[in-house]
Formats: C-alpha cells, structure tokens, sequence
C-alpha cells in the first residue's frame, strides 16, 4: 500500500481501466472472473493441470462489484520468523499452473464465523492487477480492503523460479491478520494504525476456460482484512524538499516514535519505509501552523512479527524486558535502535544524507524526550554505536561525571572561580542523554 494509496485518499478514484465503471456487478455465489490465465479443463472436465499460462484478460475486483464475505477467524501466523508450520504442499505443485495452484488448493485454515456476514461494494481501487500481490480496494467509501487472492501474486520470482502464490497469500493474510488483532490490544499502537474491521473471506468464482472452450466455474474462498481508509498522504510520494525544515523534522520524529510504539507494543514491522507510513494533517500544518498535525499512521504488515506471539522465534527478549522494567515502561530509544539505519528517509530526504548527519538528527531529536530510556554516546565520534543505560544509577553516575568534566574545562581555562549547578540539566544534556 504505497503510491497508490495517495492516489485515492486525496480524492482521485481510479479504476483498473482508466475510466467510472458504473455497472452492477454483483453475482450471486461470489465474483466471476474470465481468465485466461489458469489451465484448460479436458473435454470430461478433468484439468489438465501442466498447461501453460497465459495472461489474466479481467478482474473481478473493479468498481461497482458488491463482495459478499463471512467473518473468519484467522490460522496461527506462519512464516521465516513464526515456528508454526507451513500448510502441507503437493510435491508435485511446481508443475501446475498459477491457477491449477488456486483452484486445487488445500481448505484455508482457521475457522469461518457463519452468522457474521457482510456486503462489501468496491467504490474505488487503489492497486489491482497481475503480479501485484494483495489487490487493494476501497469498499462502502469508508474501508479498504486487503485481498490476499493468490490468483494475483507473482508466479515467477525475479531469479526465474516458481513461486508457492497459495503459501504466500495465505502466510501474507495471517501474519497481517496477526498483528492487527495483536495491536488491538495496545491504545497507543492503536492510534498510530488505522481501525480495523476484521478479517473475512469471500467466495470467488473463477471461470476457467477449458479445452472445449466453454467457461467451467470453480469456487475459490479468498481471505481478507478490513482497514479504515485514512485520509492523508502516502510517506513516499511528498516531496520533502517542498516543506520547511521543521516541518520534514516533526514528520520524520513522528514516524521514528511510532515505529518505538509499535515495538513497546510487541510488533516488529520488518518493512518500515516511508510507502507505509501515512501523513494526516500535513496540509493544515503547512498552510497555517495548525496545532493538529502532523501525524502519522502505520500500514502494511504482512511480513510483520508479533514477537511476543506464542509461535514467535523472537520470544526471549530477555535484555528488552529488564530495560523496560527498570526505566518504568519508557520507549527504547530511536538514537539506539536507528542508528545507521536511516537511509529509507536520509535518501528521501527528511533529513540529511550527508555521513553522520542523520545520527545527529537522531541526537537532536531524541536525546532529552523524557519517553524515552536514555542513552550513552558521543556525538563527536559519530559512528560509535550508542547504547542504552542499563540502569538509572547509571544516569546519576553520568550526570556526575559530567559535572566534574565541566569543572576541570572551567578551570583549565582560568574560569576557575565560575561554578556548575548539578541539578542543571541544560548544562549536562548533552553529555547525559
């Protein structure tokens, strides 16, 4: 969810064509989708699951078409950084073709709710189409929907090899569904997301062309989340050159802070970048210095871990919970955790690119926040590695020594008869935070 999603939030309704589509496409029983993509079926309707592939000629996700979906209760995350295994595979399924891999697929695990059941009209399309992975819709003008149809992720990888689209799909929609339902339980991770609404899953038929020509209809079940749809401005696509230096800084605190939210809260993002962080109330900041803004909010969590699920393989974090212990549930602080890592924004240009420069930025920005656990580290050698104090005592030690340092500067150059207030921490921030 990246360039796209601007597109839309600021009022530019696109379609897969270009162009309003105004027709009624609601089916019953689901969508139906005309590919060419998929396998031809023999004349006894057997598939003929090695038949090459050859390009998807419709979607079914177009404006106008109503979805109609059941609540579903997500399987346990699974993927590179979760113990849970992996659904079971045909050993054979490099043979097949995308859509012998859709249509032949094992059950979606997890549990379906019946009685929950919705209708969902997509009213504008952020990012449809082949190879593109979950397809994004907005839906009843308030809500997007994340699609995990696998029918539209990559078949074949960049180094020319098969992609499992079914495991991806299905590991993409429970690692998301995952953290959001996670997130739930955390106010201010909550606020630095957009709502969410559930996950579902929607009967979509999928019309295959076989060999005898005529369109043979199979039924595929494809999950999906519901999100709020956030008015605002995608990181990636505003050009920070265009705003004042205070404003770029507030921007880019505000997106560092979420990312020590989202961590505080037992969520390692894994893909944090300016394409998913959402800007609110840029404009009215930029146009009268409104006390509203700027904020941010957190999207796209597909490949994101709940460190303290049960599955996780990031469950000891021994060393993180003593120090949110012994600093009172302080954040970790982004001069530790951002060091060197900047460059996603440095590049972009939210702050300097020059070397050293965005530690610096950090420092400036970070250093005294009480919200943070403070850190040791010497501005003037900027490529030490900071770290955080392991306990308050350490910060009185710090703030002592840095008061006699003060004191032999003084007195080496012949200001021995000025004094140092201990208790004034604008005199010793730097050197304490």
């Amino acid at each position: 969810m990246n360039e796209d999603y601007d597109r839309f939030a600021n009022g530019c309704v696109a379609t897969e064509e270009g162009d309003e589509v105004t027709t009624d496409h609601t089916l019953s029983g689901g969508l139906i989708h005309s590919s060419q993509f998929d396998h031809p079926l023999e004349q006894d309707g057997a598939i003929d699951t090695t038949a090459c592939s050859g390009i998807h000629s419709s979607s079914p996700y177009v404006v106008g078409t109503t979805i109609s979906a059941v609540k579903h209760l997500p399987p346990a995350p699974f993927g590179l950084r979760y113990a849970t295994e992996y659904p079971d595979v045909d050993d054979n399924w490099e043979g097949l073709s995308q859509t012998a891999l859709c249509t032949l697929r094992a059950p979606l695990g997890g549990n379906t709710v019946s009685d929950e059941k919705t209708k969902l009209t997509i009213t504008a399309i952020i990012r449809t189409g082949v190879d593109q992975g979950a397809q994004l819709v907005v839906v009843n003008h308030t809500l997007v929907a994340k699609i995990y149809d696998p029918l539209y992720y990559e078949h074949i990888n960049q180094y020319n090899y098969k992609e499992h689209v079914v495991v991806n799909a299905d590991g993409d929609y429970s690692c998301e569904a995952a953290t959001y339902g996670w997130i739930q339980g955390s106010p201010a991770a909550k606020r630095l997301t957009p709502s969410f609404h559930g996950t579902w899953v929607a009967d979509i038929e999928t019309c295959v062309h076989g060999g005898d020509k005529e369109c043979h209809i199979h039924l595929r079940k494809v999950p999906l989340i519901l999100i709020e749809l956030v008015n605002g401005h995608v990181m990636s696509e505003v050009n920070p050159s265009e705003l004042p230096a205070e404003t770029r800084s507030r921007v880019l605190k505000k997106a560092i802070e979420a990312e020590a939210v989202l961590f505080k809260a037992g969520v390692q993002h894994d893909d944090y970048h300016p394409r998913n962080i959402i800007i609110t109330n840029l404009h009215n900041l930029c146009a009268s210095g409104s006390a509203d803004g700027p904020d941010v909010k957190v999207i796209d969590f597909n490949v994101a871990t709940v460190f303290r699920h049960p599955q996780s393989i990031r469950r000891n974090l021994r060393l993180v919970d003593q120090l949110y212990k012994t600093w009172h549930h302080k954040l970790l602080s982004p001069i530790r955790r951002w060091h060197g890592h900047l460059m996603d924004f440095s590049v972009a240009g939210w702050c300097s690119n020059e070397d050293g420069d965005a530690e610096q930025w950090l420092w400036e920005q970070f250093h005294d926040d009480e919200k943070f656990i403070p850190v040791i580290w010497d501005p003037t050698t900027p490529n030490d590695i900071p770290r955080h104090m392991q306990t308050p005592s350490e910060l009185v030690h710090k703030r002592t020594d840095s008061v006699l340092r003060n004191d032999v500067s003084l007195e080496q150059e012949g200001c021995s008869d000025m004094t140092v207030n201990s208790t004034d921490h604008t005199q010793i921030a730097s050197v304490t935070y």
